[in-house]
């Protein structure tokens, strides 16, 4: 894997953005196995990735330059931190993804291990049951209706611009969310292209393998 900062300085760099945006003069330790975790983590995910800016010279590149890279790798840090109960910091780093990309996902809301964050600001994705194989854009969103019940959904699912799955929808896999579409309770089958919004949503069938634009598949 080839990354610009190596580990050390990648958390020292991660720590100085967290004690610029919170001066609360806490401290903060255990930075760098968070770090290093998130990491690991990275280079298994964007390895299945097949757009350009994640290969380098045959190798998985992590630019902590790039938002989308960082988006994804502040999340699996607040996730980590969560995880190892350490609510403190997993808090800040989710509200640093916030100040940072205006990327809203829950320390606690488990993604899974393959995703794919493309120009993703305004992005709220609330505690789905998610799959493999998922790409956001920008302005999706994923929650709950009235009665607090989220979405399931399956692998290979793409929601393009401002495009939301909402409530207690079920979206099989191999499906697609044309820009603007807005799911509610919805039952989506496999193999889907889907446009418009809920109460008035139209199902095609996909045509075209849009999946392994994203994806190494």
């Amino acid at each position: 894997m080839i990354k610009i900062l190596n580990n050390i300085n990648l958390a020292q760099y991660l720590l100085n953005q967290l004690n610029s945006i919170f001066p609360d003069n806490q401290k903060i330790s255990n930075l760098e196995n968070v770090v290093a975790h998130a990491i690991l983590k990275i280079e298994y995910n964007f390895e299945h990735i097949a757009l350009p800016y994640y290969s380098k010279n045959n190798k998985v590149f992590f630019n902590h330059l790039n938002a989308d890279h960082y988006t994804v790798f502040i999340y699996y840090c607040s996730n980590i931190a969560y995880n190892n109960g350490d609510i403190t910091l997993a808090s800040k780093l989710f509200y640093l993804n916030k100040v940072l990309h205006s990327f809203h996902c829950m320390y606690d809301t488990e993604l899974p291990n393959i995703f794919l964050v493309t120009h993703g600001v305004g992005v709220v994705l609330g505690k789905a049951s998610y799959s493999n194989y998922l790409v956001f854009t920008q302005g999706c969103t994923v929650g709950a209706n009235g009665d607090w019940e989220y979405p399931d959904i399956s692998s290979f699912v793409i929601m393009y611009p401002n495009s939301s799955i909402l409530g207690n929808s079920v979206i099989k896999s191999r499906v697609i969310l044309a820009n603007n579409t807005v799911l509610l309770n919805e039952k989506v089958p496999d193999n889907s292209l889907v446009v418009g919004s809920h109460p008035n949503i139209k199902i095609k069938e996909i045509k075209k393998n849009r999946f392994s634009q994203f994806f190494k598949i």
